[in-house]
């Protein structure tokens, strides 16, 4: 059986949690095949693409985004490094953070997270600290969390209005190691914490690579309510907790699953170059991960599969599990956001495109 480790302070407890992974769902018998023919399949259309917006130019885009109202959205830009709000059309900027390193302003982005009530929260990782916006931009608090032996903080999800729950990356020099752990604002306190899994990395030259096709655990905001959802890539289930890191609810979740081809072997060897090529290929998976990317919105979850396709094929899953569509969109790109009004996607690194929305 697979557990959930939550740990109170520095004394563990070990919690035998059903409800979110044992090793026997990972490949259950009783799981239905999915036969991709009898899942409507839908290809939005384009509605705009564009490298800058009035005279912002960009050199390097961020992978998520978020949706306001009324079609308008929240674009993170890694270079130069800014949160801007862009209206419906693409065209009109409306709002920007500041860069540097004042009160409120940021030098890295890094991928910020929706909160209830449509705040964000940036972890700008350069400074080591947090910074809070309403969906105006306007800056509603900032801190400094306290450091956390052997771990660097990565991501900010909020919990309540005084706890928060912050994603940890262990070093590489140690292996890497994932972790969600409690941290209390007013006190300064860390609490609880989760040991996830994490894609495992490969030793190359100058450091680690993470090795392509593993599983990963994937951590996505649920701002409506302020809890996580988790899901375990090398499992079929999405478990939901709260800032108290209990569990809310189990989705059980079927995807196909592939093995790795000899083709996206030539294709990895090619780009990656021989020496790391010989780094990586003992540690590349059997079977590839059933997901690579994962994004919450209007009460679907929105999975990109590594199904080799001649598009980047998305499933939607509604709240049950199950799959009611799957969606193609360009190769190599990211969905960053799902809204009514429209889908957003960075289709490279210096062009963003919004599609049309897609009905479930």
């Amino acid at each position: 059986m697979k557990n959930l480790k939550i740990i109170f302070s520095d004394k563990p407890v070990v919690l035998i949690l059903a409800l979110i992974c044992v090793t026997a769902c990972q490949h259950s018998t009783d799981q239905k095949e999915i036969v991709l023919e009898d899942i409507l399949s839908v290809t939005p259309k384009q509605l705009k693409n564009f490298d800058h917006i009035e005279d912002l130019y960009y050199s390097y885009l961020g992978i998520n985004s978020f949706p306001l109202q009324d079609g308008d959205f929240v674009l993170a830009v890694w270079d130069p490094s800014h949160l801007v709000i862009v209206d419906s059309s693409g065209t009109e900027l409306k709002g920007k953070t500041s860069t540097g390193k004042g009160p409120g302003e940021l030098q890295d982005v890094g991928r910020p997270v929706l909160n209830a009530g449509g705040t964000f929260n940036v972890f700008d990782q350069f400074q080591q600290k947090v910074v809070s916006f309403n969906s105006e931009l306007e800056v509603i608090n900032e801190y400094r969390p306290t450091a956390y032996p052997e771990y660097r903080a990565y991501r900010i999800y909020t919990g309540s209005s005084d706890n928060v729950l912050i994603e940890m990356n262990s070093s590489l020099s140690t292996g890497r190691v994932k972790r969600l752990v409690q941290y209390n604002t007013e006190e300064e306190k860390y609490g609880k914490f989760i040991e996830l899994n994490s894609k495992p990395y490969a030793p190359i030259l100058g450091g680690g690579m993470a090795v392509p096709f593993s599983d990963d655990q994937f951590i996505i905001s649920n701002f409506k309510t302020g809890s996580v959802f988790l899901f375990d890539t090398s499992t079929n289930l999405i478990a939901e907790v709260n800032a108290a890191l209990d569990t809310i609810r189990v989705i059980n979740v079927n995807l196909p699953k592939q093995k790795l081809s000899q083709a996206e072997k030539d294709t990895l060897r090619k780009n990656l170059g021989e020496e790391d090529w010989k780094a990586v290929e003992s540690y590349l998976p059997e079977y590839k991960a059933t997901a690579d990317k994962m994004i919450f919105g209007n009460e679907h979850f929105w999975l990109q599969s590594n199904l080799e396709d001649d598009y980047s094929l998305w499933f939607v899953l509604n709240m049950e599990g199950e799959i009611v569509k799957q969606v193609k969109l360009p190769k190599e790109s990211y969905l960053t956001h799902v809204s009514e009004y429209n889908l957003g996607v960075r289709l490279d690194e210096v062009t963003f495109a919004l599609y049309e929305p897609v009905e479930l």
